[in-house]
């Protein structure tokens, strides 16, 4: 059983699943403000003491104990099932705010967690759209999509046999397994080696690195966002 950092408070409210394609890796599950809330409300919770109260807390606490089944940790996306329960658990948070008899103090905290709510926001948004895009494009897969589809249609309208070359499709083998299956289901594509094998006759090879000599580029893809490499199909 993987161990469970569904309860690491610095992985909901301050940084996040430690892959980047899941997250920018410097803002939480949660906005970082909420986390008092989180408190106020086990508080509000406790003193009104409601049986569905119990229920929520116990389904917040046994959520993720299921995921720690599957043998992996810091996976923001299978804490997504947290968000109706904490939610809930935040608005307790309000609600024991707004029970406070003193009105004055009161209205300073319901505006301090307002402000503090808007600025952790904004700073989200900010990093998200400029920053973050720049760190994070080179972390996701090349248009193989369009590769492979470019391929297929060179083929089929030649005659000639698909090829992939081996270095590009090892640093890409998941999603060339998955677009192979896609594009080419019942036809066997081989691998070239560039270093060791001359190039394969009457093929066209998909690959990363772009031709030299007597190999041309004979269609350039390429990528969806800055950052990302251009595919090319190599002939000869």
């Amino acid at each position: 059983m993987g161990k469970n950092f569904s309860f690491d408070f610095s992985f909901i409210f301050l940084r996040g699943d430690e892959m980047l394609i899941h997250s920018t890796g410097r803002h939480g599950i949660f906005l970082l403000p909420t986390f008092p809330l989180f408190f106020l409300g086990f508080l509000q919770l406790y003193k009104e003491k409601k049986l569905m109260y119990y229920f929520i807390f116990a389904s917040l606490i046994f959520t993720p104990l299921l995921f720690t089944m599957v043998g992996s940790v810091y996976r923001a996306s299978r804490l997504l099932a947290y968000i109706p329960t904490a939610s809930f658990i935040f608005t307790l948070g309000v609600k024991f705010i707004l029970k406070i008899k003193n009105k004055t103090i009161e209205k300073v905290l319901l505006l301090f967690f307002f402000l503090l709510l808007s600025l952790s926001y904004c700073d989200f948004v900010r990093y998200y759209w400029y920053d973050y895009p720049k760190l994070i494009s080179g972390n996701f897969s090349p248009n193989l999509d369009g590769a492979m589809a470019e391929l297929k249609k060179l083929t089929l309208g030649t005659g000639k046999n698909p090829y992939f070359e081996k270095s590009t499709y090892i640093s890409q083998k998941a999603d060339m397994q998955f677009f192979k299956e896609v594009y080419f289901p019942y036809q066997e594509v081989k691998i070239w080696t560039r270093e060791k094998e001359p190039f394969p006759v009457q093929s066209f090879v998909l690959s990363s690195i772009s031709g030299s000599g007597e190999i041309i580029n004979y269609r350039a893809i390429p990528s969806l966002e800055s950052g990302q490499r251009t595919m090319y199909i190599l002939g000869k």
